[in-house]
């Protein structure tokens, strides 16, 4: 992975035309790396045809991205890393154990997503640390966590995530990046300035949601 991201680095700062290509409109800006993380993680998620997307939040390398054209050059300033898009099936349950196993329960390391919100339910003493994870649908209704879903993901996430089964893992040969330029070609306008997909929440007050 190191020589591709450092190949496309270098590249990222010639005037090469393949990278100033115009792939989507951003109709507001994108004001923090949560926000491009949830547009990464719709890219996987519709383009693999999958239930729930997740990607490792610092996987996304860009914090801010301006109103207007985005192009060839940001997506790979956004996902600059080459890494390889997974399918995973799972069920809600192995979802749930898989978040809390995979984000160590530390607010730094939980992971954008796709298809599902989550409330975090923060330590009053450590707030970088999580003491509870709520998950549920788009809709707000509860997360089954007796279904099977199908997860994207990227490949850096399952080859460090211990406890998934690698005879459920089916890799798409298809890098991330691509999936998101795929994504924004079709979409040509996006707008993520109102969304949002994981709350804090701070004290004991119960939750009507599925909790871990």
């Amino acid at each position: 992975l190191f020589p591709y991201t450092t190949l496309f680095r270098s590249y990222l700062l010639n005037d090469n035309p393949f990278f100033s290509r115009v792939l989507a409109q951003a109709e507001t800006p994108f004001t923090s790396r949560e926000k491009l993380g949830y547009l990464v993680c719709d890219a996987l998620r519709t383009e693999a045809d999958a239930d729930i997307a997740i990607f490792n939040r610092k996987g996304v390398r860009m914090t801010y991205l301006p109103e207007g054209d985005i192009t060839m050059r940001n997506v790979l300033q956004i996902d600059p890393f080459g890494n390889n898009t997974i399918l995973i099936s799972m069920s809600g349950r192995d979802f749930l154990d898989f978040l809390v196993q995979y984000s160590r329960m530390e607010r730094d390391h939980f992971p954008h997503l796709s298809g599902i919100h989550a409330e975090l339910t923060i330590d009053d003493k450590d707030t970088l640390l999580i003491n509870g994870i709520t998950l549920y649908s788009e809709d707000g209704s509860e997360f089954d966590l007796h279904r099977d879903y199908s997860v994207a993901t990227n490949s850096y996430i399952t080859a460090i995530a211990k406890s998934l089964e690698y005879e459920k893992l089916v890799s798409l040969n298809s890098l991330t990046s691509d999936l998101l330029v795929r994504y924004l070609h079709r979409k040509r306008k996006v707008n993520y300035q109102d969304v949002q997909r994981i709350f804090l929440k701070y004290g004991d007050e119960e939750s009507s949601f599925t909790k871990y």
